[in-house]
């Protein structure tokens, strides 16, 4: 056979294409199937030695000895009939429908042999120049071409297939191959489902690996009327096929899950890569072709911004803005500017969007290379120069060019919308300048300024003269940070840009008290802020690296640069009053410098620190804009530090004035009296001044979007606190606003974000080292301490990672750092709570500081319910010490077991404020001593022993060793006869700190012991090994004896008492 194989398969083939076995089927699948049988007699002998997918000897013999088998009819003919490509399509398709052949391992062969034919047919009439390309084959040889593809649909020959129909482009009109390919991928679409869109995958990778890429995606002139997005493959991929079917693609899988979402965007990712650094598309014009070809990922992404910043994972969205970046620097900027005035200001505001959330995706990834914030090489990159090999930082800044330029396109392109009243587009555009100005390029900064410049000599009217927009103040504080810049040509441009801020508010509204105020809470921002406006990065790195005194002396120069700034405009400034403005806002601004030095000296205390902060912004109680500003830079230096559940209350703080002004308009969405519960502390803090004293308030935080916003940044800080309790109830509150505005969209997300955090809690409360803080009372006793400290009780609130030892460390070496105390000097720790005597203290020249730990005061139980709740420890402002204490005073020993004479005394510290507040430590106002009688400390055992049970049980899974050891300490007499004792003495037996209300409780505490530790063995039973039986029996055998002479005793005193 392989020794005449050719001359078989070619009379095979001869037979196969006759007019008889055309006529006669069965003699043609017969031929057919004599054909299969060859082939594969071939390959079997031929791979004896060859192990490649394609036998060499059959590849030959299809390249170099197969020719069509027709008679000249035929040739002459404009039929298909008796042509291989057309006779052998039909034959297999048939055999595969009556179900004659199966997979075919060597179909390639059959492909190849269809492909040949097709050329050798077109040649040979001489049709490669015919008009009418779309007629080579005929519409049965189509149709059945299509049918055959549906069949191997299930098969592993979709592969092959897959292949088949990017050669197919090479020999019939592209025209046509793609009404084929096209039809055969609506199939995969309607009845393939997950493995249908697998192979749509599949299928568009191996046609855009064609060779001849760009050619086949011809005509060049991309039109922004083509690139809609809700009919892709209508508009734009019925003239650029490939391509238009994979956008396609990826905007039906960004709705679909995330398997789908993920395989469809890496192929778009791999392929603008593969063509990106291709040096065939290396030159500028064919660049500018590729860009436009992909650009419809612009607008696919402006479209789905919802999708592509919230629902997409990172890897994703990368990936996703690596396209855009390489369309948006590559296209014709007529196509973008035609396709950004002819979009909705939705859409247009959606690319936006995106645009910011990639510039901070693109930093992060330059900040991990190392990169983030450094002047990137001095020079600029120009955005048409992106490549997808391109270092971090060089894609960052390339991106930076991008959308800088989209900015002036939109200034000019969108003015009147910028203009409007209650557009968004304003606000995106100064989200992407805070972006922006992150990058320190030199040239990049100087090309921002002019875009500024233009944007600040537009938009007037917007930026002065529209009520409730943030516009002016987000303007002021960007210039005034670079005006303290240490590099004279940024200090330059910023000077310039904030001169005609300036001269733009006197020459639009003829005032400057929009352009005052909101430039002193700049200043104010700038001062106590986290550093997040440092006008360069060596600033920004110093503030994080340098000692608090080169600090403080760093800050100084950069204010002092400031004011020097500030001089330099005033004397450019040709009209008088601008002239008198800045002379005003200097002293201002300098009576504001003058918290610096306190700021820098308080650094490495955060208590005198946090301290400072909100006495400034109370200091501020006459203008509410700077105290609201300065209660934001306390939630950011918290936020810097850790201290989530304390930022949030600053937040807080800042609603509770939000609300009393929103109240005094008629606009409040909630009473301020909701906050109650939440943030109980407003109600002890300095009110607004009345409305007559106040002039207009220009921030923006006066609004009811604020209270939301607040809302959302105070529970997304509990929660990254842990504190899950607290921010259901914050969530409880902001549904009630919701419900209050009809915002039932919004109460919808809120509530499945209030059932996730709920289930969080459950999952959270069930682990053993969930961490919950600890509170030391610090007194500092001695004369030298400063008067703020001297005498003074504290109590800290700190992290769970602090062991005594750790926060004594902490608080000698930040009392060494601030000056306070000079190192070398003795501290004194006295680590108990009894009371001291102060003025023994004062006179031996010793730092003292008595610590000792406390925890939250809840309260005296009157009821088995409130006796037996975990309680809430949370706004609290009472913390107690406990320390046993004899029936005697202390004076005589009592025994162990003795419980009618075993006390305890309470020492109870009341604060000034509750925990948690917005600082982390809280003056001591009061303090009191109770002493606990015999049956209230042996019923607060009972409580703890029942609290100990739940807790323990809570786990999931459960922990066998713990749950042994507590059931072996509760009913085992031998480790513990308390209960027993404890029935005994205080329900049966006549105490005299007993009376029947009592007794009720106290029987009522052992019923719930005895209930709990009977579910505890028979949890412990469910999860045991062979080995721990005998355990479980042991326990099982003591608790039935417990439960009998405790059920007992309580009969007993029920009988007995009555109660």
């Amino acid at each position: 056979c392989l020794q005449y194989y050719p001359a078989l398969l070619a009379r095979l083939l001869d037979i196969l294409c006759s007019e008889e076995a055309r006529e006669n089927r069965s003699l043609q699948t017969e031929a057919f199937l004599a054909l299969v049988y060859v082939i594969e007699q071939v390959d079997r002998t031929a791979r004896i030695k060859l192990k490649n997918t394609r036998t060499a000897t059959l590849v030959a013999w299809q390249r170099y000895m197969f020719d069509n088998a027709v008679d000249s009819a035929a040739v002459s003919s404009t039929k298909d009939d008796g042509f291989v490509y057309m006779e052998l399509t039909r034959v297999w398709l048939e055999a595969k429908q009556a179900g004659v052949i199966g997979e075919f391992k060597l179909s390639w062969l059959f492909f190849d042999l269809i492909c040949k034919s097709i050329i050798l047919r077109v040649a040979a009439n001489k049709r490669l120049d015919a008009r009418n390309r779309t007629a080579w084959v005929s519409p049965t040889f189509k149709e059945a071409l299509l049918t055959l593809a549906r069949e191997h649909f299930r098969t592993s020959e979709h592969v092959v297939l897959h292949s088949f129909f990017r050669n197919l482009l090479n020999v019939i009109d592209r025209s046509l191959a793609f009404s084929i390919i096209g039809e055969y991928i609506e199939f995969l679409g309607t009845h393939g489902g997950d493995r249908g869109f697998t192979q749509r995958a599949d299928l568009l990778k191996t046609l855009l690996q064609h060779p001849d890429f760009v050619a086949i995606n011809y005509p060049v002139d991309i039109r922004a009327s083509e690139c809609d997005v809700d009919n892709l493959s209508q508009s734009f991929g019925s003239r650029h096929f490939l391509v238009g079917r994979l956008l396609a693609e990826v905007s039906r899988a960004l709705d679909s899950e995330a398997s789908s979402r993920v395989q469809a965007i890496f192929t778009l990712r791999d392929f603008v890569q593969k063509h990106d650094n291709d040096p065939r598309y290396a030159d500028p014009a064919t660049r500018a072709y590729l860009g436009d070809l992909y650009f419809p990922v612009v607008a696919l992404v402006a479209a789905k911004a919802q999708v592509v910043s919230k629902t997409v994972s990172e890897a994703e969205r990368k990936s996703l803005f690596n396209c855009m970046l390489f369309a948006l620097a590559n296209c014709h900027r007529r196509l973008y500017r035609d396709w950004f005035v002819g979009e909705t200001s939705a859409r247009r505001d959606g690319l936006f969007s995106v645009l910011t959330v990639a510039l901070a995706t693109a930093k992060k990834t330059a900040d991990s290379a190392g990169v983030g914030g450094s002047r990137v090489g001095g020079g600029s990159a120009p955005a048409s120069s992106a490549r997808g090999t391109a270092s971090p930082a060089h894609n960052w800044l390339a991106l930076c060019y991008v959308v800088v330029e989209l900015i002036a396109y939109a200034i000019d392109d969108a003015a009147e919308e910028l203009a409007a009243e209650g557009t968004k587009l304003f606000g995106l555009v100064l989200d992407l300048i805070d972006r922006l100005a992150d990058q320190k390029d030199p040239a990049f900064f100087a090309l921002l300024c002019r875009v500024l410049h233009q944007l600040v000599l537009s938009q007037r009217q917007a930026i002065f003269g529209h009520a409730g927009t943030s516009y002016c103040e987000r303007l002021v504080i960007h210039f005034l940070a670079w005006c303290k810049s240490e590099d004279p040509l940024v200090a330059s441009r910023a000077r310039s840009l904030y001169y005609w801020l300036v001269r733009g508010s006197f020459e639009t509204v003829n005032n400057f008290h929009k352009v005052k105020l909101v430039s002193i809470v700049a200043v104010s921002t700038l001062l106590g802020g986290s550093g997040q406006h440092e006008s360069s990065a060596t600033e920004a790195a110093a503030a994080r690296t340098a000692s608090p005194t080169a600090v403080g002396t760093a800050t100084s120069q950069s204010f002092a640069r400031l004011t020097t700034s500030l001089e330099a405009v005033a004397q450019h400034a040709e009209q008088q009053p601008i002239v008198l403005f800045l002379e005003e806002l200097r002293a201002k601004v300098e009576t504001l410098i003058s918290h610096q030095s306190k700021i820098a000296a308080a650094e490495p205390d955060p208590e005198l620190l946090a301290d400072l902060y909100y006495s400034i912004s109370q200091g501020y109680a006459d203008s509410p804009d700077l105290r609201v500003a300065w209660l934001d830079n306390l939630a950011s230096k918290h936020q810097e530090a850790g201290d989530m559940a304390e930022g949030a209350q600053a937040k807080l703080m800042q609603m509770a004035l939000v609300l009393e002004h929103l109240e005094r308009t008629g606009e409040a969405p909630i009473s301020l009296q909701a906050l109650k519960e939440v943030a109980p502390n407003f109600q002890t803090e300095a009110r607004l001044p009345p409305a007559n004293t106040v002039g207009a308030l220009e921030s923006t935080v006066w609004s009811r979007e604020s209270v939301v916003k607040l809302f959302k940044d105070a529970i997304a800080l509990l929660l990254e606190d842990g504190d899950y309790e607290e921010s259901l109830s914050l969530y409880h509150v902001l549904i009630a606003v919701y419900k209050a505005e009809s915002n039932y969209s919004e109460m919808i997300k809120a509530l499945a974000e209030y059932k996730s955090t709920c289930e969080t809690l459950v999952q959270e409360a069930a682990k053993f080292d969930r961490p919950v803080p600890y509170y030391y009372r610090v007194g500092y006793y001695g004369s030298c301490w400063p008067p703020e400290l001297a005498g003074q009780e504290f109590i800290y609130k700190v992290s769970a990672a602090f062991t005594l030892g750790n926060f004594l460390n902490k608080l000698k070496s930040q009392f060494v750092a601030t000056g306070v105390v000079k190192d070398g000097a003795e501290i004194d720790f006295l680590t108990t709570n009894k009371q001291v005597d102060a003025a023994a203290l004062e006179a031996d020249g010793k730092f003292h500081i008595q610590v000792g730990s406390v925890k939250p005061y809840i309260g005296k139980p009157t009821t088995a319910a409130g006796a037996l709740s975990t309680g809430n420890a949370s706004h609290v402002n009472e913390f107690v010490f406990e320390a046993a204490h004899a029936d005697d005073g202390g004076k005589g020993a009592i025994r162990e077991d003795d419980f009618s004479k075993q006390l305890k005394r309470k020492v109870i510290f009341t604060t000034e404020h509750t925990f948690p507040y917005v600082k982390k430590r809280v003056h001591v106002t009061g303090r009191r001593e109770i002493i606990l009688n015999a049956a209230d400390n042996a019923l607060e055992l009972m409580i703890s022993r029942v609290h100990m049970l739940r807790k323990e049980m809570a786990f999931n899974p459960p922990r066998l060793n713990s749950l042994q050891q507590i059931i072996q300490g509760s009913v085992v007499p031998l480790v513990n006869g308390g209960p027993v004792q404890f029935a005994r003495v205080f329900v049966v037996e006549d105490h005299k700190d007993m009376d029947n209300e009592k007794r009720r409780l106290f029987a009522d505490v052992l019923k719930e012991f005895l209930r709990l530790n009977g579910f505890a063995i028979a949890l412990l039973g469910s999860i045991i090994t062979e080995k721990h039986k005998k355990f479980q029996a042991m326990v099982m055998k003591y608790y039935k004896q417990l439960k009998a002479e405790l059920n007992g005793l309580i009969d007993d005193g029920e009988a007995k008492w009555k109660f």
